[in-house]
């Protein structure tokens, strides 16, 4: 937990540090950049290629994110939609900084107040209606698994793990 509390800290004040550094293998630079891009993500709609792919892919999710914190709020679920949301945030942190690898710079916060602000042009605020709740309860288990990943003290140990990488407390990205 402190490798992601010093990475958060280091994306929050990137303005004020020295930019971060990307020394991997080629396999790994390929991995990271599909990754990043959405290639490995299940729903089709997150996988883009070519210029600004990973922006492209991290605005897409950013959207489907705010649809989904707009149902929770308009159903009253306001206190699990800010725990998402946190945790949302929390989990693009990982490709915030892993984008240096590609330099292509990723801000999930800024993606997320757009595509909320996109979402209320396109559709105003919806009603809370039995529709809405079932869709709800159909993404709560995985809304919750996605909350208890974010906070979970092992998820970035673990990405480091299987991209045999090494993020130091500066953003700085190594090959092991």
């Amino acid at each position: 937990m402190r490798t992601l509390a010093a990475v958060l800290f280091v994306v929050a004040t990137n303005g004020a540090v020295q930019a971060q550094t990307c020394h991997v293998a080629p396999e790994t630079f390929r991995v990271i950049s599909d990754l990043l891009c959405g290639q490995y993500a299940p729903e089709p709609e997150y996988r883009f290629s070519g210029a600004n792919c990973a922006q492209r892919s991290v605005a897409a999710r950013a959207y489907d994110t705010a649809a989904q914190l707009a149902l929770l709020d308009a159903c009253g679920e306001s206190d699990f939609a800010t725990d998402f949301r946190r945790a949302s945030e929390t989990a693009m942190v990982v490709f915030q900084v892993l984008s240096v690898c590609i330099d292509e710079e990723i801000n999930f916060r800024d993606a997320l107040v757009h595509a909320e602000a996109q979402l209320l042009r396109e559709r105003g605020r919806p009603d809370c209606t039995p529709t809405l709740r079932g869709v709800i309860q159909q993404r709560r288990a995985w809304m919750q698994e996605q909350i208890r990943t974010a906070n979970d003290p092992r998820t970035m140990q673990t990405i480091e793990q299987r991209l045999n990488i090494r993020i130091d407390p500066d953003g700085n990205i190594t090959q092991r």
